[in-house]
């Protein structure tokens, strides 16, 4: 009932209300009439059989004490004049039946019987009792009468009511229909310009008032949003074109991408293939940029590589396609090639347009780049097939010396092959302990002893022999690969400090290279922390060596995870000090507590006065620093004594020692006389 009446519409909801508020007041007020009536007919009619009761009992007494039945019987008779009595009897003293009487007219013996009882007394003396029986034909009758005028009520209060709410529906519920049709035409038809009609004072009016300012609003509204709507569009469309440019060139430099690559190298086949004529591909990877960009920053390398891009749109031919992949790798589509010396000419003018000096901000920049090349169709009929082989070329060119070019040749394959080889087979190494780990003694000069070791690895391959680390470390620092190298060789320099500890050996140290891509997360941290652990380790007996490549990819996590490294109480020494651009700004910002100084200086300390004067300001600075110093790379006696002469802390080099297996090492430790060596 409820769910009805809220489904319906408010006419109905009008009707409803009024109908049964009429309802109701009808049906309560009949309701009351009728049971004040009621209470009136059976009051009159009690109190007028108490009064024949009486009657009746003053009269029998005297006969009831003589038992005189005939006068008894004449006396109760009289009173069924009355014909609401129908049963009279008459009990003794004894509480006996005495007299009994009965109207002999039936009646309805659904009508319900009053009883009335009185004591019969003659001077104060109860003598019996009178019971009488008697129903209230009037009462029935007045119910009757009440029930049809309750009907009649009823009835015409609900033809009142309709007529009411007929009235009320049009005052009330007329507008607000108007209204709702109105809001519903507008929603179908999306047609803002109608208005609701009629117009009144009350709150119905006044929400018709402000629905119609409502439209008018939403009408300008609508206009806006039209000519805006016109105006995002043509936004849009220029957004479009800008995004179909961007999809197909790089953001930074312009210059065509990955996917607009795929697409001009099918042009470039159909071209050849419709003039039977040559291609070449070029890949292009510029000489030491990871250092130049996260030396000078990010900005600073960016306009290298718009500086870059714009040298080699200008040295190819227009239709030729020059292509930047991502990073600092370009792709360079020559078009309608027909011989090799017409590539060479090209390559050698990439080059030269590279090699050439490059102002940044002002300031000189010089870099180089690396060159694979390859044919089509001698090389592939695909661009994937094409760019490998380009890509392998141009690795050569990188392992030549860099800033150079090579045109693919199938011999290259082998390298692809070793490479390949090296990725595959570490893993295997690591788990069979082929790798192994080699010493090179740190001598102090000042105590003429040896304070520690810097570990190196090399590899016993079973098939390729003996490797060296430029074998296959170059190729592990391609992948992760790399990570697992230097967690074996962490582990290996703890076990080697525990046996040597074991053995009596405990004034010396292990100094371990850790590779940069260690310091992008703080699982190196927790590594070194287990390796600790494990073997219960002096952290100030391991050292630590980080380059600036540490800080390649995020300088920011790199130098918490060197803090992190620190706290623990590991030793950390900055390798290849001197080689970067910014090594003293390192001094600054890392916690490390040595140099070393690297050996490309060493080398021409005795022969080169420039040199000679470069380490000593550095030595000079690392002591003002309380920095300790390393010079590695010593191999001649000039070198060493220098060296001494500038009081440098420690040396290392193949004048005392070269990389050897530990049992070489320990041997030579103890037959060495660093005293003579050092005289």
């Amino acid at each position: 009932m409820r769910r009805l009446f809220l489904n319906a519409s408010i006419r109905n909801k009008i009707i409803m209300i009024t109908c049964s508020i009429s309802f109701a007041i009808a049906l309560l007020m009949s309701t009351v009439l009728g049971l004040r009536e009621y209470a009136r007919i059976s009051e009159s009619f009690n109190d007028r059989l108490t009064l024949e009761a009486q009657i009746i009992s003053d009269n029998v007494g005297t006969a009831l004490l003589f038992q005189d039945n005939e006068v008894i019987k004449e006396t109760i008779d009289s009173f069924y004049v009355d014909e609401a009595i129908i049963r009279v009897k008459l009990f003794d003293q004894e509480g006996e039946l005495f007299f009994e009487s009965t109207r002999n007219t039936q009646y309805s013996s659904s009508l319900e019987s009053t009883f009335i009882e009185k004591r019969v007394v003659v001077d104060e003396e109860l003598i019996g009792e009178l019971h009488i029986e008697a129903v209230n034909f009037q009462l029935n009758e007045v119910i009757n009468e009440i029930v049809e005028m309750t009907l009649i009520n009823l009835s015409v209060s609900l033809l009142l009511s309709i007529g009411l709410a007929a009235v009320l529906q049009r005052l009330i519920s007329s507008p607000v229909i108007k209204l709702y049709r109105t809001a519903a035409l507008i929603a179908k038809t999306q047609d803002y310009s109608l208005r609701v009609e009629g117009k009144s004072d009350d709150e119905v009016g006044q929400l018709s008032s402000m629905f119609n300012e409502m439209l008018v609003k939403v009408e300008q509204r609508d206009e806006k949003l039209e000519r805006l709507v016109e105006q995002r569009t043509l936004e849009l469309e220029k957004l479009a074109d800008e995004f179909r440019h961007r999809a197909f060139h790089d953001s930074l430099t312009g210059l065509p991408n990955r996917a607009l690559l795929h697409e001009r190298f099918d042009l470039a086949v159909e071209h050849a293939e419709r003039h039977k004529n040559n291609f070449a591909c070029l890949l292009l990877d510029l000489d030491n940029f990871k250092t130049i960009n996260d030396t000078k920053g990010h900005n600073y390398g960016d306009q290298l590589l718009i500086e870059v891009a714009n040298r080699l749109k200008s040295t190819v031919r227009s239709e030729d396609l020059v292509c930047r992949l991502g990073g600092d790798e370009f792709v360079v589509l020559l078009i309608d090639l027909y011989s090799e010396d017409n590539l060479k000419k090209a390559l050698n003018k990439v080059i030269g347009c590279v090699g050439e000096d490059f102002y940044i901000d002002d300031e000189l920049v010089k870099t180089g780049v690396s060159i694979g090349a390859s044919f089509y169709p001698e090389h592939g009929r695909d661009l994937n097939s094409i760019k490998r082989k380009a890509d392998v070329a141009m690795y050569r060119a990188k392992e030549a010396g860099k800033n150079c070019y090579f045109i693919y040749t199938e011999d290259m394959q082998e390298d692809v092959r070793h490479r390949l080889m090296i990725q595959t087979d570490l893993n295997q190494a690591i788990e069979e302990e082929q790798l192994i780990l080699y010493f090179q003694p740190k001598i102090a000069l000042a105590e003429k002893q040896v304070t520690g070791c810097e570990v190196l690895i090399r590899w016993q391959h079973p098939k390729e022999g003996f490797m060296a680390p430029n074998d296959f470390i170059p190729f592990a620092e391609e992948t992760t690969q790399i990570v697992e190298v230097d967690y074996y060789v962490l582990r290996k320099a703890c076990e080697t400090l525990s046996r040597w500890k074991k053995n009596g050996i405990e004034n010396l140290s292990l100094a371990v290279n850790l590779s940069g891509r260690h310091f992008t997360d703080y699982h190196v941290v927790h590594k070194l922390q287990e390796y600790l652990f494990e073997f219960e380790i002096n952290p100030t007996r391991l050292e630590i060596e980080i380059t600036e490549a540490v800080l390649i990819d995020d300088p920011e996590i790199a130098q918490l995870v060197v803090a992190e490294i620190n706290k623990l109480g590991l030793r950390l020494s900055l390798d290849d000090f001197g080689t970067g651009y910014s090594s003293l700004n390192y001094l600054r910002t890392l916690p490390i507590d040595c140099i070393k100084l690297d050996h490309t200086f060493i080398q021409r300390i005795d022969m080169n006065m420039q040199d000679k004067r470069l380490i000593n300001g550095i030595m000079s600075m690392g002591k003002g620093l309380s920095l300790e110093l390393v010079a590695e790379g010593v191999e001649t006696q000039a070198q060493l004594s220098i060296l001494q002469e500038m009081q440098c802390h420690f040396v290392q080099g193949y004048y005392f020692l070269k990389p050897v297996s530990e049992s070489d090492f320990l041997d030579w430790l103890a037959s060495c006389d660093l005293a003579q060596l050092l005289e």
